[in-house]
Protein backbone atom coordinates (compact mmCIF):
# COMPACT_ATOMS: atom_id res chain seq x y z
CA UNK A 1 0.00 0.00 0.00
CA UNK A 2 1.66 3.44 -0.93
CA UNK A 3 0.80 6.24 1.14
CA UNK A 4 -0.43 9.69 1.30
CA UNK A 5 2.88 11.37 -0.64
CA UNK A 6 2.89 8.51 -3.66
CA UNK A 7 -0.59 9.22 -4.20
CA UNK A 8 -0.55 12.82 -4.60
CA UNK A 9 2.82 12.32 -6.53
CA UNK A 10 0.94 9.85 -8.97
CA UNK A 11 -2.40 11.72 -9.50
CA UNK A 12 -0.39 15.48 -10.71
CA UNK A 13 2.22 13.24 -12.56
CA UNK A 14 -1.01 11.73 -14.22
CA UNK A 15 -2.67 15.57 -14.60
CA UNK A 16 0.55 16.33 -16.29
CA UNK A 17 0.45 13.95 -18.87
CA UNK A 18 -3.29 13.89 -19.60
CA UNK A 19 -3.05 17.87 -20.25
CA UNK A 20 -0.51 17.06 -22.80
CA UNK A 21 -2.44 13.93 -24.47
CA UNK A 22 -5.31 16.73 -25.82
CA UNK A 23 -9.03 15.52 -25.48
CA UNK A 24 -8.45 11.63 -27.05
CA UNK A 25 -6.47 10.87 -23.86
CA UNK A 26 -8.19 8.44 -21.80
CA UNK A 27 -6.91 8.03 -17.98
CA UNK A 28 -7.98 4.16 -16.24
CA UNK A 29 -7.17 3.45 -12.95
CA UNK A 30 -6.53 -0.58 -12.84
CA UNK A 31 -5.76 -3.28 -10.23
CA UNK A 32 -4.13 -6.11 -12.12
CA UNK A 33 -2.88 -9.67 -10.17
CA UNK A 34 -6.09 -9.54 -8.06
CA UNK A 35 -5.19 -5.54 -6.58
CA UNK A 36 -1.34 -6.92 -6.18
CA UNK A 37 -0.96 -3.71 -8.53
CA UNK A 38 -2.29 0.04 -7.91
CA UNK A 39 -1.68 1.79 -11.53
CA UNK A 40 -3.06 4.68 -13.04
CA UNK A 41 -2.90 3.73 -16.61
CA UNK A 42 -3.17 6.55 -19.77
CA UNK A 43 -3.93 5.81 -23.37
CA UNK A 44 -2.64 8.94 -25.55
CA UNK A 45 -5.02 8.08 -27.92
CA UNK A 46 -7.93 7.14 -26.09
CA UNK A 47 -7.48 3.29 -27.05
CA UNK A 48 -4.80 1.54 -25.71
CA UNK A 49 -2.96 2.32 -22.35
CA UNK A 50 0.76 3.07 -23.06
CA UNK A 51 1.66 4.35 -19.95
CA UNK A 52 1.54 2.22 -16.36
CA UNK A 53 1.89 4.52 -13.76
CA UNK A 54 1.95 1.98 -11.30
CA UNK A 55 1.71 3.57 -7.41
CA UNK A 56 3.11 -0.30 -5.67
CA UNK A 57 6.05 -0.09 -8.51
CA UNK A 58 7.43 0.79 -11.41
CA UNK A 59 7.09 3.58 -14.15
CA UNK A 60 6.31 1.95 -17.48
CA UNK A 61 6.12 3.38 -20.79
CA UNK A 62 5.13 0.85 -23.65
CA UNK A 63 3.24 -1.89 -25.00
CA UNK A 64 3.91 -5.53 -23.70
CA UNK A 65 6.31 -7.13 -24.40
CA UNK A 66 8.78 -3.91 -25.69
CA UNK A 67 7.41 -1.94 -22.52
CA UNK A 68 9.83 -0.15 -20.91
CA UNK A 69 10.55 0.90 -17.07
CA UNK A 70 11.34 4.83 -16.78
CA UNK A 71 11.36 4.76 -13.39
CA UNK A 72 11.19 2.12 -10.14
CA UNK A 73 9.38 1.97 -6.71
CA UNK A 74 11.89 4.19 -5.30
CA UNK A 75 10.74 7.38 -7.44
CA UNK A 76 7.37 7.17 -5.70
CA UNK A 77 9.38 8.31 -2.57
CA UNK A 78 11.52 10.57 -4.14
CA UNK A 79 8.82 12.43 -5.85
CA UNK A 80 6.69 12.57 -2.82
CA UNK A 81 9.18 14.08 -0.92
CA UNK A 82 10.66 16.82 -3.48
CA UNK A 83 13.95 14.75 -3.92
CA UNK A 84 12.76 14.40 -7.75
CA UNK A 85 11.32 16.85 -10.14
CA UNK A 86 7.63 15.34 -11.18
CA UNK A 87 7.92 18.14 -14.39
CA UNK A 88 11.27 16.17 -15.68
CA UNK A 89 9.59 12.84 -15.04
CA UNK A 90 7.09 14.09 -17.17
CA UNK A 91 9.04 15.64 -20.20
CA UNK A 92 10.52 12.08 -20.54
CA UNK A 93 7.51 9.99 -20.28
CA UNK A 94 5.70 12.48 -22.85
CA UNK A 95 8.76 11.67 -25.01
CA UNK A 96 9.04 8.06 -24.71
CA UNK A 97 4.96 7.85 -25.12
CA UNK A 98 4.94 10.24 -28.27
CA UNK A 99 2.95 12.81 -26.11
CA UNK A 100 2.15 16.10 -28.02
CA UNK A 101 3.03 19.00 -25.57
CA UNK A 102 0.56 21.31 -28.04
CA UNK A 103 -2.51 19.41 -27.68
CA UNK A 104 -5.64 21.20 -26.66
CA UNK A 105 -6.71 19.25 -23.65
CA UNK A 106 -10.71 18.85 -22.36
CA UNK A 107 -12.25 19.46 -19.20
CA UNK A 108 -10.90 16.40 -18.03
CA UNK A 109 -7.37 17.52 -17.75
CA UNK A 110 -8.83 20.30 -15.59
CA UNK A 111 -10.45 17.61 -13.26
CA UNK A 112 -7.37 15.67 -13.16
CA UNK A 113 -5.73 18.92 -12.06
CA UNK A 114 -8.15 19.27 -9.38
CA UNK A 115 -7.73 15.50 -7.86
CA UNK A 116 -4.19 16.22 -7.59
CA UNK A 117 -4.53 19.44 -5.75
CA UNK A 118 -6.77 17.55 -3.34
CA UNK A 119 -4.28 14.40 -3.03
CA UNK A 120 -1.13 16.76 -2.23
CA UNK A 121 -3.07 18.70 0.27
CA UNK A 122 -4.52 14.95 1.70
CA UNK A 123 -0.79 14.18 1.91
CA UNK A 124 0.37 17.77 3.30
CA UNK A 125 -2.64 17.56 6.12
CA UNK A 126 -2.19 13.55 6.56
CA UNK A 127 -5.69 12.82 5.81
CA UNK A 128 -5.00 9.77 4.21
CA UNK A 129 -7.31 10.22 1.80
CA UNK A 130 -7.21 8.14 -1.71
CA UNK A 131 -8.81 8.70 -5.21
CA UNK A 132 -10.99 5.64 -6.49
CA UNK A 133 -11.04 6.84 -10.45
CA UNK A 134 -14.51 6.01 -11.63
CA UNK A 135 -16.14 7.28 -8.57
CA UNK A 136 -14.70 10.65 -8.65
CA UNK A 137 -14.64 11.84 -12.10
CA UNK A 138 -18.49 10.31 -12.33
CA UNK A 139 -19.13 13.14 -10.19
CA UNK A 140 -17.07 15.92 -11.08
CA UNK A 141 -18.19 15.42 -15.02
CA UNK A 142 -21.68 16.01 -13.68
CA UNK A 143 -20.96 19.52 -12.35
CA UNK A 144 -20.18 20.85 -16.05
CA UNK A 145 -21.48 23.96 -16.75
Amino acid sequence: MHNGATEAASWTLAADLMARVGVAGKLYELHPGDGQYDVLAIAPTGELANVHLNRAGSIQVGEQPNERVVAGFEKWHELGSGESSLGSLGDEIAALAGMDADSPSGDEATIYGVIAEVMRLSALHRLGWRCHWGEVVQRLTKLRV
